[in-house]
């Protein structure tokens, strides 16, 4: 009888995690998320926390793995601003801000300025309604804070195997086209939706 017993927990343990494994499957969602750096016209990829000087160039590169919303948050922790919000209904596409041919440009106003990049299978209807010109950095802070907390997931070696880049992403250089920086450009997963934030120290 106690042999049975355990056998029973045993199936009813593997059932479980099952469950829970599949359901995870389900909610996870993925993308490749960079920001390019151009400073002096030597071309690297940011960190998530960086230093920066006035005059370097920045490109954001967004591209979901299925159709979804994304949204960029902009903040130099004292006004935010909410740069983009897009909804990919057909097939995932690269999102490149501010376009394919431009860069924002660090003009040195602020030692720190901030960007957070969301994707997410549903809309977040927190983001377009909170966020104005008269939203302060505390309250965004609070919105980022949780909506990372909904995001978080374990991460495991499936979720990192590389996926395919749908559609097409136009080049500005024959030599380095924008699809073969994409396809280079790390793969991020989340709980439903993925909030990456960069911080950069700019350096006058």
């Amino acid at each position: 009888m106690k042999q049975f017993k355990l056998c029973l927990l045993i199936l009813l343990m593997c059932f479980f995690i099952n469950s829970h494994t599949a359901l995870s499957q389900e909610n996870m969602i993925r993308a490749k998320i960079g920001i390019q750096v151009n400073s002096n016209n030597a071309v690297k990829m940011a960190r998530a926390k960086d230093r920066l000087k006035t005059g370097d160039m920045l490109r954001i590169y967004v591209h979901p793995e299925k159709p979804g919303f994304i949204y960029v948050i902009y903040s130099d922790k004292k006004q935010v601003t909410l740069l983009t919000q897009v909804e990919q209904k057909d097939q995932p596409s690269t999102l490149l801000l501010p376009s394919v041919g431009e860069y924002y440009e660090i003009d040195g106003q602020s030692s720190i300025e901030t960007f957070t990049i969301i994707v997410s299978s549903t809309a977040v209807d927190t983001i377009p309604g909170r966020i104005s010109a008269a939203t302060s950095y505390e309250e965004w802070a609070g919105i980022e804070k949780k909506l990372k907390d909904q995001s978080r997931i374990a991460l495991t070696k499936k979720s990192q195997l590389p996926f395919a880049i749908a559609g097409n992403v136009r080049s500005t250089n024959k030599t380095t086209p924008q699809k073969t920086l994409v396809k280079k450009l790390r793969i991020y997963s989340g709980n439903n939706l993925i909030v990456k934030k960069y911080e950069f120290q700019i350096k006058k």
